[in-house]
């Protein structure tokens, strides 16, 4: 994909050489290349602060060059933005950091392939360093990656899926010490913006909303609000698409142009998978070697998948499709995340699915990974 143009790269060196001194300049360095494969580069983007099918705009995307990356610029008021190191022929991230952008010097320093620190200003030193800087946190994050076993066993696959919940849950409580303890509204934006959330829903969402008109007009509070209200967009979709509803109807084309509606795939099957995902989603492929064996078992009896990629590109999607060798009715619209059908089932993060019962259309079961997937098939399918 392509991620910078050339006049965005003329801007950044005219801003760069003629803001050298300016309060507003930022440098962000990047160190650690020798803890990756040669050709990592880095990827540095944000969030838009309009709704549109690409999310995300790219401000750099650049290899190591003598083990250091580093992006130069000017910024008025700080807001979140995302680093990843990634394969020179992928772009799903060995790692990546969210922290603010904000005037001054920051320094990321990646001292292995999934460990790093951070020195920067005083938004991103609370933001990032409130968690990965805590000793508790960082033995928790050890031992889950340190982590061997055979996940395919249920007992350990449990083991494993409750350190990485304490990972999560522990971060989370990190990053709400330090919501509790500021009373200054924009590092409480930029805290609910890298990941902070209040357990409250309706109270989470009025914190938002008091704080971006605290601090109306600036990048990162149009950014909240979009986050905010599209939140709230999706969870009343996702509330009226529950086990024991009637699936919700869609047309879509597959990569050869047909149309496919899914209410004629319920007819002509017994049970439908309708799986969103995309390219870019590691564990949405991880899943599809799984389901192509249950596909193959279970077709015959009247089993049937229809997919719905997240993609914006159509080049991403019909290669991702041919790699994974997709035997399924695979569809999509380029819309990513303003796609209807993506909003109509409030579909707010990939992978996500619903089995169908083809008679009624009711939805009999959701989020069916690995063998839960089989077991409910095999339940169904006898």
């Amino acid at each position: 994909m392509k991620f910078l143009k050339l006049s965005l790269l003329a801007l950044y060196a005219v801003v760069s050489a003629a803001c050298a001194s300016s309060p507003n300049t930022f440098e962000i360095k990047v160190t650690g290349a020798q803890h990756f494969p040669e050709g990592a580069r880095v990827l540095v983007y944000r969030s838009k602060t309009i709704e549109a099918p690409k999310n995300i705009e790219f401000l750099k995307d650049a290899p190591f060059t003598n083990g250091v990356v580093t992006l130069t610029g000017t910024v008025e008021n700080p807001y979140i933005i995302a680093l990843d190191v990634v394969p020179s022929d992928s772009e799903y991230p060995f790692h990546r950091v969210t922290f603010p952008l904000e005037p001054g010097e920051t320094v990321i320093e990646f001292t292995g392939e999934k460990y790093f620190s951070l020195k920067g200003g005083k938004y991103s030193e609370l933001v990032v360093n409130s968690w990965n800087n805590n000793s508790d946190f960082q033995d928790v994050w050890k031992a889950l990656l340190e982590f061997d076993g055979d996940v395919k066993i249920p007992a350990i696959r449990e083991e494993y899926m409750t350190l990485n919940t304490r990972v999560n849950d522990l971060k989370s409580e990190l990053l709400t010490k330090a919501y509790k303890g500021t009373n200054d509204p924009m590092a409480k934006l930029l805290l609910h913006g890298a990941g902070y959330w209040d357990k409250d829903v309706e109270q989470n969402a009025q914190s938002i909303m008091s704080l971006s008109k605290q601090l109306e007009g600036t990048r990162e509070a149009k950014v909240a609000l979009k986050r905010l209200l599209k939140a709230q967009e999706f969870q009343k979709a996702r509330s009226a698409v529950q086990v024991g509803t009637v699936i919700k109807d869609f047309t879509a084309e597959d990569l050869s142009g047909q149309e496919f509606h899914l209410a004629n795939v319920l007819k002509k099957n017994k049970y439908v998978l309708v799986e969103f995902w995309a390219s870019w989603c590691g564990p949405c492929r991880a899943e599809i070697p799984h389901m192509k064996t249950a596909y193959k078992h279970f077709n015959k009896k009247g089993f049937e998948i229809v997919s719905f990629t997240l993609d914006s590109e159509r080049e991403d999607w019909e290669e991702a499709s041919e790699e994974e060798g997709i035997p399924w009715i695979d569809t999509g619209d380029l819309l990513a995340r303003t796609s209807p059908v993506v909003k109509m089932y409030g579909v707010s993060g990939v992978p996500a699915n619903y089995l169908v019962e083809g008679a009624t259309g009711k939805i009999v079961a959701k989020d069916l990974r690995g063998e839960k997937l089989d077991e409910k098939l095999a339940d169904l399918l006898p």
